[in-house]
């Protein structure tokens, strides 16, 4: 159901009015502005606590995006012997088409329940574009990657005015846009109906719960919904569509860029994840510690422990009421044994001295219970703002808090753990 334009926030996401910085005005931005200094402070709040944010008036024309869907549906209604003259041969393709569960955002679940086409160097010479079987196709697709291309520039800039910064600070990542060498990325997710629920592989769901990778990410979703992420409190909420938003997320590496300032998602299954751990007598607020090869969690929070470890803590398991392991060798969970000790390997990302200072927060797309839904297919719209190849993330703030890293080398790797060819 899609939601009142007029409302202030849902499910605790907050919708911004992004009229300040709309495609629709000119493109510099005046950080003696008290709209725009106002708007970033709204978009940094956002970020810095929950990790998303709605945008409206974000100067995107509906019939621009509607448009494009339309042409989207097009191809997935393609026969699939069609649709694999387009198919990507690798995970870190830029371009081309994916099968139902050729990507596992969780590896811990079934591969996905989707298909999905990626658009990211559009102009690349070789590009084999679907227009001989979709009219129009490549100039519909170009047109809203160019749009959401300028307003995730403007999204960067105004986050970089709220963490005070040079609006440009992120400029020099993003010159490559487009190219064999650019990161962003244009993805249509196309979840085919569901006629027989029988036929879904246990604990397989549309999109397992997962991260972005790269800097932010625009989501345009249709209205169906079925997109899930936590909330403050940690538990799962629905962030519902509402008609002439875009939503806004952090993602992994902008976290690095800001020292933690910003908060990104995190998968459940998958090693990049933040560890918030404090313990004191029986009250147990452990959410998640990487232990050895397993991992303790709070039960019903899928949240897990970064793969870059190090020894020297210990965890000694007071009450097992609440608590399950996981044994990532055999895959399969645990409850925790009581009065148990375990060795604990304490994520780089916080170090030792900061375990409460993270939320750490999940999203996901399931499927829907009644069958009426299930037989409705979903589609959504995203832009994964990812860093150029070959471009070095340090911390902004100089605090050398994360040792710098390409953004090649990040997302590769994680694009490698996710597809299966």
């Amino acid at each position: 159901m899609l939601l009142d334009k007029m409302a202030t926030n849902i499910s605790g996401i907050p919708v911004v009015d992004f009229s300040a910085m709309s495609l629709q005005n000119e493109s510099s931005v005046r950080e003696d502005s008290d709209a725009v200094n106002q708007l970033a402070d709204h978009v940094h709040q956002a970020f810095s606590t929950i990790g998303f944010v709605y945008l409206k008036n974000h100067g995107i024309p509906q019939e621009k995006i509607d448009s494009v869907f339309e042409t989207y549906d097009t191809f997935f209604n393609l026969h699939v012997q069609v649709k694999e003259k387009y198919a990507k041969k690798e995970g870190t393709s830029p371009n081309g088409w994916d099968a139902i569960e050729r990507e596992s955002t969780n590896p811990d679940r079934p591969g996905d329940l989707k298909e999905s086409f990626d658009v990211g160097a559009v102009y690349d010479e070789n590009f084999n574009w679907p227009n001989t079987d979709v009219p129009n196709f490549q100039a519909n697709v170009m047109s809203i990657y160019k749009c959401l291309s300028d307003l995730a520039l403007r999204v960067l800039s105004v986050m970089a005015v709220g963490l005070g910064l040079n609006p440009d600070a992120f400029a020099y990542a993003y010159e490559k846009r487009g190219t064999l060498l650019g990161g962003t990325q244009l993805r249509y997710n196309f979840y085919p109906m569901i006629t027989d629920i029988t036929k879904v592989k246990p604990g397989q769901i549309r999109c397992g719960e997962h991260t972005d990778y790269g800097g932010i990410t625009l989501l345009i979703q249709d209205e169906v919904g079925g997109l899930e992420v936590t909330n403050i409190e940690g538990q799962f909420v629905p962030a519902r569509p509402m008609k002439g938003t875009v939503l806004v997320n952090v993602a992994d590496l902008m976290e690095r860029w800001t020292a933690d300032k910003l908060k990104s998602t995190t998968a459940s299954g998958e090693s990049r994840g933040k560890q918030v751990y404090s313990q004191t007598g029986t009250k147990k607020s452990l959410q998640a510690v990487n232990i050895g090869r397993f991992l303790v969690l709070l039960r019903h929070r899928f949240i897990v422990a970064h793969s870059e470890t190090f020894g020297g803590k210990q965890f000694y398991c007071q009450t097992s009421d609440d608590l399950e392991v996981k044994n990532e060798a055999a895959h399969y969970w645990e409850k925790c044994q009581q009065s148990q000790l375990y060795n604990i390997n304490v994520s780089k990302h916080i170090g030792l001295t900061s375990y409460s200072s993270l939320f750490i927060q999940v999203h996901r797309v399931l499927i829907p219970e009644d069958e009426i839904r299930r037989r409705v297919p979903r589609r959504s719209l995203v832009f994964f703002v990812d860093p150029d190849h070959e471009a070095v993330i340090t911390c902004l703030d100089g605090s050398n808090k994360y040792p710098p890293i390409t953004s090649k080398d990040w997302i590769s790797k994680k694009l490698e753990e996710t597809y299966k060819y």
